[in-house]
């Protein structure tokens, strides 16, 4: 009499078993992508952050400690010490003293920072 299953006692992967294999192989790739993607983003996003604060920390130390006037600027202005990085200044009067609040921005690639100081 033959036998019914003749390679049921073969060794080997059936191909149920390689189809669960591939997909759960795919999710885990997928994770790890998306892990991969996220800690680029964020590390380019925190990368211009470093490179706006260098920017306006040299700015803003120049600006406070000149002797000059300080002026509103009204639109962004190119800074050419830092390529791509403009920066915007706002002067409010306070009233005492002639004392003013004064905001520097500091913008490149869609980010910005913001100064404020009084002088």
């Amino acid at each position: 009499m033959a036998e019914r299953y003749p390679y049921k006692n073969r060794q080997g992967f059936t191909l149920l078993e390689v189809l669960i294999a591939t997909v759960v192989l795919a999710i885990s790739l997928a994770g790890l992508y998306t892990i991969i993607k996220t800690n680029i983003t964020t590390s380019e996003f925190i990368k211009r952050k470093i490179e706006l604060s260098t920017a306006g920390s040299e700015l803003f130390y120049t600006l406070y400690s000149s002797e000059k006037e300080i002026e509103s600027t009204g639109t962004y202005l190119n800074y050419e010490d830092h390529r791509g990085v403009k920066y915007r200044i706002e002067k409010k009067p306070l009233g005492y003293f002639d004392i003013s609040e004064i905001t520097l921005y500091i913008k490149k690639d869609g980010s910005e920072i913001a100064y404020h100081f009084y002088k």
